[in-house]
Formats: structure tokens, C-alpha cells, sequence
């Protein structure tokens, strides 16, 4: 069978057509979609540039404020007890006490002091525990010049229990008062230093 001109012009039409088609299909499309993953990932790097550059840029306003949270906290360090050494953190703080506890009438009856608990690097806590016998008035009074003396003192743990002996109303107290000392860790090899009987230099 032989074909007319018009016949072979829609055949090779038809062919270029197809071609096309399959060009598009497994050449085009995939192509398109790489280039929207490359484009959707280097709008992702670039939204993350972005926000490294924005911190980069505030690094001299987050120093800042560190500065001043560091200066805002040395500004306590004359409100905790001054000791040299942590062995007289607890003898302190019981001098302390026992003078409040006089001048306040405040009878203490079982007086128990514990070794500073670190808190942090940097500071230490250390707290007494005393039970007493006492009238309302002289409870009130050692309160009041707990919570009034120069040092930072606190009221850690406290507990009460009235008592009504011959007509005579007496509370039982039992307060836990803490301070805190600055205290600075000594770092490692300082303290390997001075296991060695070696001086520790900074």
C-alpha cells in the first residue's frame, strides 16, 4: 500500500509530536522539579544565613547584657557572709545566730550547724538549724532581726508547736536560718596542685 503525501505528512507529525510528548515527560518534568528542590533548599540556606547573620550582628547587645547581668549580681556579693575559708562559713553563721537568738530572748534549746552545700560554681550555702522554746513576742522579735540583719539570711525551713503550760503560753520553734558565701570551685588542676604540695597559680 502506498502512501499519499498527506498521509506521511501527518505520520512524521504524529512522530515529532510523540517525541515531544515523551521529551517533556521524562526529560522536562523532571528537570523542572529539580530546579524547585534546588530553589525551596536555597531558600531554606538563605532563611538560615539569615538568622545567623542576625545573631552575629546582636552579638555586641547579647555581651552587653551579660555584662550587666554579671555586674547586677556582684552587687549582692555584700549581702552573703564574708568568710576566708568554708570551715569558718558555719562557725560564722553560728555566731550570728547565737547573738540574734540573745538579743531576741530566744531560747534555743538544740542548736545543730551544717557544712556549706555548694549551689553553684560560684557559691556556697550554709545554714543552721536551732529549736527553742519561747514566748510569741520573743519568736516575733528573732524573726524580725533575722529578716532585718545585713547579711542576707533566710528562713530555710521553720516549723511551730504551741504549748500551754500552766497557764503560760509557750511556742516551740523549730528554724532552719541559711546564708550564703561566694565560694568560687577551685578547678581541677588546682586541686591536683595542691594535692602535690605545689603551689596552685591561676
Amino acid at each position: 500500500m502506498q502512501l499519499t503525501h498527506r498521509d506521511r505528512n501527518v505520520l512524521i507529525g504524529g512522530g515529532i509530536l510523540c517525541a515531544l510528548v515523551l521529551l517533556v515527560v521524562y526529560g522536562g518534568l523532571p528537570v523542572i522539579e529539580g530546579l524547585k528542590k534546588i530553589s525551596s533548599d536555597m531558600e531554606a540556606k538563605n532563611q538560615i544565613l539569615s538568622r545567623y547573620r542576625a545573631r552575629v550582628s546582636a552579638k555586641d547587645k547579647y555581651l552587653g547584657r551579660l555584662d550587666e547581668n554579671k555586674k547586677r549580681i556582684a552587687s549582692f556579693d555584700p549581702l552573703f557572709l564574708e568568710v576566708t575559708e568554708n570551715s569558718m562559713a558555719s562557725s560564722n553563721l553560728q555566731d550570728i545566730i547565737n547573738k540574734i537568738a540573745t538579743d531576741s530572748g530566744f531560747v534555743g534549746q538544740r542548736k545543730e550547724f551544717y557544712q556549706p552545700k555548694r549551689l553553684n560554681p560560684e557559691y556556697q550555702r550554709v545554714s543552721a538549724k536551732i529549736d527553742a522554746q519561747c514566748t510569741p513576742e520573743q519568736l516575733v522579735n528573732f524573726l524580725v532581726a533575722v529578716r532585718n540583719y545585713p547579711k542576707h539570711l533566710v528562713l530555710s525551713e521553720f516549723s511551730l508547736r504551741p504549748q500551754n503550760i500552766k497557764n503560760n503560753f509557750l511556742l516551740f520553734p523549730s528554724v532552719q536560718v541559711s546564708a550564703i558565701i561566694k565560694s568560687p570551685e577551685a578547678k581541677e588542676k588546682d586541686k591536683g596542685a595542691t594535692r602535690l604540695g605545689a603551689p596552685a597559680y591561676p
